[in-house]
């Protein structure tokens, strides 16, 4: 994931057109997943085994794959997303990868719902999820901002805000005059109805 929002931060050559024609169908989105470090490329199995990617026909979500344990005695199972951040998701391979490029170039989520027709619940706990991942991986491993002979600059304006409570002062005047046109007002309504 990593990997991933660096290189599209970065836009290094990787347009939406781009992913789309590198990720035509289930099986091409899976190998580029793979190749980006985004899906896992082998799977070791409890038993110790190596998983092998298998075709399982109930499974219609990932193109009927699957990783399975040739291993005689073992045989199990694990869908293909196990272990990454896709694992757990009802939605196709190609809708998350879009809704992960369009996160990464701040495209707002009204946006999204029309360019993936997934809805607006979907679209903002992905783009939830996404950010806390990031979060966690900015915590986990800090960067460091500046250095020796860096000056590092801090606009307030992007950090501090106006307290609760402490709006703009409105002239008294326009008050008073409102109040009066809007007593006028009932007033006119009063005598049309006597």
């Amino acid at each position: 994931m990593r990997k991933m929002v660096a290189m599209l931060r970065a836009n290094q050559f990787l347009t939406y057109r781009d992913l789309v024609l590198a990720t035509a169908d289930e099986d091409t989105c899976r190998q580029w997943m793979r190749g980006n470090g985004l899906l896992a490329n082998t799977k070791l199995c409890l038993c110790g085994g190596m998983m092998t990617e298998a075709f399982y026909g109930r499974n219609v979500l990932d193109g009927g794959r699957i990783w399975r344990c040739p291993t005689a005695g073992c045989r199990r199972t694990k869908g293909i997303r196990h272990g990454s951040l896709f694992a757990g998701s009802h939605l196709p391979l190609r809708k998350l990868l879009d809704l992960v490029y369009w996160w990464t170039i701040d495209t707002p989520v009204h946006t999204v719902e029309l360019q993936t027709q997934v809805d607006h619940k979907t679209v903002t706990d992905w783009f939830s999820f996404l950010r806390d991942v990031c979060s966690a991986e900015l915590l986990a491993n800090p960067v460091r901002i500046g250095g020796v002979g860096h000056t590092v600059a801090i606009d307030e304006s992007l950090i501090a805000r106006r307290p609760r409570g402490n709006q703009q002062v409105h002239n008294n005047n326009n008050k008073s005059n409102n109040n009066n046109n809007s007593n006028c007002n009932s007033n006119n309504n009063n005598n049309g109805n006597i």
